[in-house]
């Protein structure tokens, strides 16, 4: 399987919601963000497996789970990764679609019920934080990238979000939910989504991916909640949260463009 990026129009288009965001929170996106806010610009759709231009899987390198519910992979990033005021050298991947910012090394289990953002507590970014269950089908991939060819077409991708300022990170962390089943191992509706963070030591980025006809299941009978697509700082004050979330809406994020102008694809500077 592979996933293709979309380089060019990655930046065509922002949200007016996104573009104020990150405005407050980043003043030197400002010129930026007010551009792509009033402008008009067009989204194309992107086939699931044209994502982004390189394999992932057991046979691209990538370690993986499956066959479990509620697990997690306790990984040590390969280079310390800036998130708001704080920088983290561990990460807590986690099957139901969110992984959280650790400096501890104990493993950390994230509930299958998707909080609302903001909340105090861990730093976790969610590209879709909902009650998956891998024991009927479905796999978890996780890697990390350093290749030269991986980092410069990230740098090409968002260069843009920061006033044409070249970013060249050194590391990126890439996470694939593979056709992924739901609680309680059902395998009828299946979803299929992947976040990429970047950091070059000093600024960094999380994208959020998700295949055309990719969400096919938002919603738990078990919880009673739909799922949650965001990020959370843990101080219960900062956050963001895509519209839709918690909501029957969120299940249509592959089908609507991103702040991105792409559909299915999101972007956000942390």
């Amino acid at each position: 399987s592979a996933y293709k990026a979309i380089t060019y129009t990655l930046f065509a288009a922002s949200l007016k919601m996104l573009s104020v965001e990150i405005c407050i929170s980043h003043t030197s996106a400002t010129i930026y963000c007010i551009l792509a806010a009033l402008c008009n610009f067009s989204a194309t759709a992107v086939p699931f497996e044209d994502f982004i231009g390189h394999p992932f899987g057991s046979g691209a390198g990538d370690q993986s789970l499956s066959g479990c519910d509620e697990c997690s992979k306790n990984v040590e990033l390969s280079s310390p990764f800036p998130f708001f005021n704080r920088t983290y050298i561990r990460a807590s991947i986690n099957v139901n679609g969110v992984l959280s910012l650790e400096n501890s090394s104990s493993l950390f289990r994230h509930s299958f019920q998707p909080p609302g953002f903001p909340s105090s507590g861990r730093a976790t970014v969610a590209p879709f934080w909902y009650d998956s269950d891998l024991r009927g089908t479905g796999v978890m991939y996780y890697k990390f990238c350093t290749s030269s060819q991986y980092l410069e077409e990230i740098t090409k991708t968002i260069g843009k979000l920061l006033d044409n300022q070249q970013f060249l990170p050194n590391s990126c962390l890439i996470v694939t939910w593979d056709k992924v089943g739901y609680y309680s191992a059902k395998t009828d509706l299946l979803n299929s989504f992947q976040v990429i963070l970047a950091t070059d030591g000093r600024r960094s980025i999380a994208i959020f991916n998700y295949a055309e006809n990719g969400i096919q299941q938002s919603f738990s009978k078990y919880t009673g909640l739909y799922a949650t697509v965001g990020y959370n700082v843990g101080d219960g004050v900062r956050s963001f949260t895509v519209n839709g979330s918690l909501t029957e809406n969120i299940g249509n994020i592959d089908e609507n463009p991103g702040n991105t102008g792409t559909f299915g694809q999101w972007i956000f500077r942390l």
